[in-house]
């Protein structure tokens, strides 16, 4: 084994070797678990993403793809991080729907799938479209895996003045759905939020926030020529490369 090989060990930190801990830490990177989303007794899908707030991104997942058009709908959720599983009966059931439609295989870096609604679909968000990019370092500062690694993903919803809840995960996609999940899981009403984000700002990620009625998004990254295409017939303000000093508006 090289000398720049990390080795874990185990024992009680103290001085140096609390040091080294922490490094061996940093550059071990986020953990990534596979975790199964099963709706009404069905394989849903199964997420690659943080072993955190489950109950949530499977709830922001479900909304986002259809199967949900509120949390009234639910009956009951259950997640087991120890069996990598997230339970959720809910009524209707639209899974008929919902399943027949053409998956496609999105940017996000594991290759993911999504059944969303089609573009032709697409509903027109009414809110207010004034970007507060300085809550986008706030962000960046209770990141703390963010920080720790450089390797995971976060995003946030404010309402324009404060961040109300933020969420980390490997994936961008995961992240963003995870604070979705918890402003629905809070009876949140989206048409006075922002939603926020260090990945970039691909189409579905603007379908994601189309689906929630959420008319501003600030990435820490740029926006796609789709996205720009999407986000202009619903009605959302993109805003890229949020923490400059003169951030890009896309109108």
């Amino acid at each position: 084994m090289s000398d720049a090989a990390v080795q874990v060990s185990g024992g009680r930190d103290t001085g140096a070797a609390a040091v080294a801990r922490d490094e061996e830490r940093r550059l071990l990177g986020p953990e990534e678990i596979p975790v199964s989303v099963r709706y009404n007794e069905r394989d849903a899908v199964t997420l690659m993403c943080s072993p955190g707030e489950l109950r949530e991104l499977a709830v922001g997942w479900l909304f986002a793809e259809g199967f949900l058009q509120s949390t009234g709908e639910i009956m009951s959720i259950g997640a087991c991080v120890e069996m990598r599983i997230v339970d959720v009966t809910a009524s209707p059931d639209r899974w008929d729907v919902v399943s027949q439609r053409r998956r496609t295989v999105s940017s996000g870096c594991g290759g993911g799938t999504s059944r969303h609604p089609n573009e032709e679909d697409l509903r027109r968000v009414v809110g207010t479209h004034d970007p507060n990019c300085s809550l986008l370092r706030q962000m960046l500062a209770h990141a703390t895996e963010y920080k720790r690694t450089g390797g995971i993903h976060a995003a946030a919803l404010t309402d324009g003045s404060r961040v109300l809840f933020q969420s980390e995960d490997i994936g961008r996609h995961n992240a963003v759905d995870k604070v979705i999940g918890r402003g629905l899981l809070a009876g949140m009403s989206f048409g006075n939020t922002q939603l926020m984000t260090t990945g970039r700002i691909s189409s579905d990620i603007v379908m994601k926030a189309a689906r929630a009625g959420i008319p501003v998004v600030i990435s820490l990254s740029i926006a796609t020529s789709l996205a720009v295409d999407l986000a202009c017939r619903a009605g959302i303000l993109l805003v890229g490369r949020g923490t400059q000093r003169e951030p890009i508006v896309y109108r």
